[in-house]
């Protein structure tokens, strides 16, 4: 199973992207991310030298204003990527920069620019929980329903983050919460793999189904049991789940649940 085989990472966090630029967020080998968003932006600014363009994203990463205003006026390229396809907005938006995005964007940063893995500044704002950048992004038409690689959008890594202001931000905005990624999980499944049942709750309130299953015939509440998630499985009975529901082997979430003991 995809949870199985989880590393015990956050897998919409910048280490995880920088990990898998080939790979989807959950690789069968249970690596985990060599670099931190902190060693990984920082790590270009030791570098002697750097282009214009790359300093406007390690300026971006700081929330330096003024050097971003000067960087542009001496011609950075305001939608530059590096060897990972990210941008400035998205170095920004990750590290919760409100008005370093705002004047990325009144500069003409491209709001719905991809790394190479698919990840946007949305997806980075709303995975750290920076609401104040998400309100930016959103208000300047970014769209809140992308998907990286892996099938995976804003709303699922805010949901695994527990970012509750995020997810409520996102799903008034338009976010759809019974969008899968390519494991069939739904923002709703992740929320129940990160134990975050203030954010169950959330989804539950705003229409999320909780009798998707995913690729591995799973439902949310089958998924919680297993996991041991109380206060997750709560939240989802009391939302409506399926508490006789079958996998596709022919379990319960009370069967699954046993497995536990």
């Amino acid at each position: 199973m995809v949870c199985l085989r989880c590393p015990e990472l956050n897998p919409f966090s910048v280490g995880s992207q920088l990990n898998a630029v080939t790979t989807r967020f959950f690789p069968r080998s249970l690596r985990t991310p060599t670099r931190s968003i902190s060693s990984a932006w920082g790590s270009m600014r030791t570098r002697k030298a750097l282009p214009v363009s790359q300093r406007l994203v390690n300026a971006a990463y700081k929330g330096d204003v003024g050097q971003i205003q000067q960087l542009v006026k001496a011609g950075a390229r305001i939608n530059h990527q590096d060897q990972r396809g990210r941008t400035a907005l998205m170095a920004a938006a990750e590290s919760g920069r409100e008005s370093a995005v705002a004047s990325l964007l009144s500069a003409g940063a491209d709001v719905d620019a991809t790394d190479k893995t698919g990840w946007t500044a949305v997806m980075g704002a709303a995975g750290e929980g920076h609401t104040g950048c998400l309100q930016l992004l959103l208000g300047a038409g970014a769209s809140v329903n992308g998907i990286n690689k892996s099938g995976r959008t804003a709303l699922m890594g805010a949901a695994f983050g527990g970012h509750v202001a995020a997810v409520r931000l996102l799903v008034d905005s338009g976010a759809k919460p019974d969008m899968q990624d390519h494991d069939g999980w739904t923002a709703l499944r992740w929320a129940c793999k990160g134990n975050k049942p203030r954010v169950v709750q959330s989804l539950l309130n705003r229409g999320a189904r909780p009798d998707i299953p995913d690729s591995d015939g799973w439902e949310p509440l089958t998924a919680a049991a297993l996991e041991g998630h109380l206060h997750v499985v709560r939240a989802l009975i009391a939302g409506g789940a399926r508490v006789n529901a079958r996998d596709s082997d022919g379990n319960t979430a009370l069967m699954t649940s046993a497995f536990k003991v």
